[in-house]
Parts: structure tokens; C-alpha cells; sequence
């Protein structure tokens, strides 16, 4: 396909797509992903098979922060940062493709393939992972959608349903981010808290931990549709275990959700709830 002709079909793409200003026109993975949607949708056959039909593309980018204490000591501290994309890629029409079908001993995904991506957001990077997770997507869908057609050469239907129906495009903007934690203040409260469980020899192990979770997931597909999402949470928890006197093993705990730090139980209620799994861990052991 001529140049111009791709780039005609990546403009006609995002045109479609107006999702919110920066985070998804500028932002680098989207924009990774729409180009090399158009890139496939346009370039991707091989000799002799079919072109895919419909292709869409969800990113998935996981942050993660994390502390624990136990006794007063702390037990760790943790960030990370994952990204995953699904690729689902249709050949055929949408009458019969290669979905709604799996044969004995296929191995493969029916078209709709998983990788990790870099996190560093380079797009030539990014676009390269894109390309060998469409391919294998391809490969697959176009050695089943084969295997399809001649399961179904000596079977008669007596009701044909379309195997996919198209949608008018559609886009949505839900962002709801978080603030990092600040794990220096995390750190020090759940030292703090875990230590009251000293305050209850019946407590035989014991932890606290703060977590915090944000997520953010892009979609776009050959349609025109596409969205961005994201949400965040932070999450504290207080466990204890202890033995009773049979032998059997006793465990309490208590947690707590919130979408930010701020928006917490206050630090007095979470003395009192800690405390309170204490006490109750005690009296069930006796």
C-alpha cells in the first residue's frame, strides 16, 4: 500500500478516536498502538491467505507500591510497574472467522494473543512488540479459521449466527488517577501499628501492610473505537494467627479500602481496629 494511503488510514483512525487531549492523542503508547493498528490493518497478509478483518488492541499498565511491618520491624518495601497487551485479530468476514471454534490439540489462541511490553515508553519499542504480538495473533487466527472451514465442510447448519457484529465507534475518557504513596510515611505507620500487637502475647505472628494500585488501560480497534481508563487504590490490612490450645490454627484480620491516602480511616480508628484483632485472637485461643 502506497505511504500515503497508510497514513490517510492512520489519520482516519485517531480522527475517529477524539479521546481526551494529551492522554490519548499524545500519549506515547497510544499512539504506538494506533499507528501500528493502521500499519497492520493495511500491510499485514500472507501470500495467498486472507487480510484480517477486525484488530484491536488492549495495553494494560499496572503500578504498585508496597510496606510491611511486622512486630514493630519493618518486613519490606516494593514498586513496580507491569504492562501487558491482548491482541485479537479476526480474519474472514464477520459472517464466518476464526473464533467460536477450537479444535482438538490447536495450541494456539484462536487470534487473541498476550505479551508483556516495555515500560519505558519508547515508541520504536513499543511498535516492535506490537508487530510480533499482531503477527503471532495473525498466524494463529488464519490456521484456525482454516481448520474452521473444513470442520464445518460436512456439517449442516441448521442456524447460521454472524460470528462477529459490527459497531458503530465509540469512546470513552474514565480517569480517576492516584498520587503515589509517600512509602517513607507508609513505612513509619505500619511500624508503628504492627507494634501493638506486642501489646497481645496470644499473637503468635502478626503483619501490617499499606498497598497502593493504579491502573490504566488503553483500548483501540480497527472500528474506530478505543477508550482510556484508570483508577487507583490504597489498601491497608492487619492480620494475626495464633494457635489454640487443641492445636488448631486461629487467624483475624482487618482491612480497609480507599482511593487515597487521605480518604483512609483515621489513624486513631486504625489503632482501634488493630487492637481489635488482637483482642479477639487472644480470646479465641483460651
Amino acid at each position: 500500500l502506497p505511504r500515503a494511503a497508510l497514513r490517510r488510514f492512520a489519520l482516519a483512525l485517531i480522527a475517529a478516536c477524539p479521546l481526551a487531549g494529551a492522554v490519548a492523542l499524545q500519549d506515547v503508547v497510544m499512539r504506538a498502538m494506533r499507528d501500528e493498528l493502521a500499519r497492520s490493518m493495511a500491510q499485514l497478509q500472507l501470500e495467498h491467505l486472507e487480510k484480517p478483518y477486525f484488530i484491536s488492541y488492549r495495553v494494560q499498565d499496572g503500578r504498585r507500591q508496597s510496606v510491611s511491618a511486622q512486630f514493630g520491624s519493618t518486613l519490606g518495601r516494593n514498586e513496580g510497574h507491569n504492562r501487558l497487551v491482548t491482541v485479537e485479530v479476526r480474519v474472514g468476514s464477520p459472517a464466518l472467522d476464526n473464533t467460536n471454534f477450537q479444535p482438538a490439540g490447536f495450541g494456539g489462541g484462536g487470534g487473541t494473543v498476550s505479551a508483556t511490553l516495555a515500560t519505558d515508553d519508547r515508541y520504536d519499542i513499543l511498535r516492535r512488540q506490537l508487530w510480533l504480538t499482531t503477527d503471532r495473533a495473525y498466524k494463529q487466527a488464519v490456521e484456525l479459521l482454516s481448520k474452521k472451514r473444513a470442520a464445518l465442510q460436512n456439517k449442516t447448519r441448521t442456524t447460521e449466527l454472524p460470528d462477529f457484529s459490527p459497531q458503530p465507534p465509540a469512546t470513552i475518557t474514565d480517569l480517576r488517577p492516584g498520587k503515589p504513596l509517600d512509602l517513607n510515611q507508609a513505612e513509619a505507620l505500619v511500624r508503628e501499628l504492627s507494634a501493638l500487637f506486642r501489646e497481645a502475647p496470644g499473637v503468635a505472628n502478626s503483619s501490617v501492610g499499606i498497598a497502593g494500585v493504579e491502573e490504566t488501560t488503553r483500548y483501540v480497534n480497527s472500528e474506530g473505537s478505543a477508550f482510556v481508563r484508570s483508577e487507583a487504590q490504597i489498601s491497608f490490612g492487619a492480620a494475626a494467627t495464633t494457635q489454640a490450645a487443641d492445636g488448631f490454627a486461629l487467624d483475624d484480620n482487618y482491612r480497609a479500602y480507599a482511593r487515597t491516602w487521605e480518604a483512609l480511616p483515621p489513624k486513631a480508628a486504625l489503632v482501634a481496629a488493630v487492637r481489635a484483632v488482637g483482642r479477639r485472637i487472644e480470646a479465641q485461643s483460651q
